[in-house]
């Protein structure tokens, strides 16, 4: 970067930054991703069939994980 030294010098790069702009900003967060439109409305699964998909890491069986195993002495 140079040194400024005048004010005109000063003044000359402030118009240069407004001609510029602003900096951009990226996506961040919940819809980062994610498609817009129609495909955004994603239909939540029955709360049956997340209990199915739901398996134990400890046992394998479906319906619970390992924190709430029946099977777990350690307490994960």
């Amino acid at each position: 970067m140079r040194n400024i030294q005048t004010q005109e010098q000063l003044d000359e790069v402030r118009s240069r930054l407004d001609a510029i702009g602003p900096p951009t900003q990226r996506l961040t967060g919940p819809t980062e991703g994610r498609p817009r439109g129609e495909g955004a409305n994603i239909q939540p699964r029955p709360a049956s069939q997340s209990a199915a998909r739901n398996r134990c890491g400890l046992c394998h069986q479906h319906g619970h994980n390992r924190r709430s195993c029946p099977q777990n002495k350690e307490g994960y």
